[in-house]
């Protein structure tokens, strides 16, 4: 588990190295990306392992740009700016990965949520979560659990249906709800 901004600093270089240059090569300007950088580098690594753990290596421009067009369509941005996203996956033949991507950020959001309620924090959605105060403690419990478990992205991105919640899902939920106290 990444316990310190030096040890996530330090492992996620490369994230928020990709990150700053993507951003600046299709000068997006969403919404979702002020002063939220360190829970999206969190959603990389969180996508990243996902894939990993389906024994699907991709590369890292290529999850940063997934995750940034997912975050951009569940959160309605700038259509002019999601095709010109969407159009960089097509020529890289990634852009079949786009729902696959956005259902688990669905489910991370629904995760947040169950966790949240016991707070009386109710999340509308996934940029309201992102710029939440301990969604870096959720999204770090998250990610552990991914690590530990070995969780593949195939399965975590149905979970967000209410009617696929099953043991595993469970299972994460009582491992973040221990560790999130």
């Amino acid at each position: 588990m990444l316990s310190t901004y030096d040890n996530f600093n330090k492992d996620s270089f490369i994230f928020i190295r990709e990150h700053d240059k993507i951003i600046k090569k299709f000068n997006l300007n969403f919404i979702f990306l002020k002063n939220a950088k360190l829970p999206i580098i969190y959603l990389y690594k969180i996508i990243d392992e996902l894939f990993k753990n389906n024994s699907k290596k991709i590369e890292t421009i290529d999850i940063i740009l997934l995750t940034l067009t997912s975050l951009a369509i569940i959160s309605k941005e700038n259509d002019e700016d999601i095709i010109i996203l969407i159009d960089e996956l097509t020529n890289k033949k990634m852009n079949s990965y786009i729902s696959i991507v956005k259902r688990s950020l669905k489910t991370i959001r629904m995760i947040s949520n169950m966790i949240l309620k016991q707070d009386g924090v109710v999340i509308n959605n996934i940029e309201q979560f992102i710029k939440y105060k301990f969604s870096i403690k959720i999204l770090n419990l998250i990610y552990s659990y991914i690590f530990i478990f070995n969780v593949k992205i195939k399965d975590f991105s149905y979970w967000y249906k209410s009617d696929t919640i099953n043991k595993n899902f469970k299972d994460m939920l009582k491992y973040i709800k221990i560790n999130y106290i």
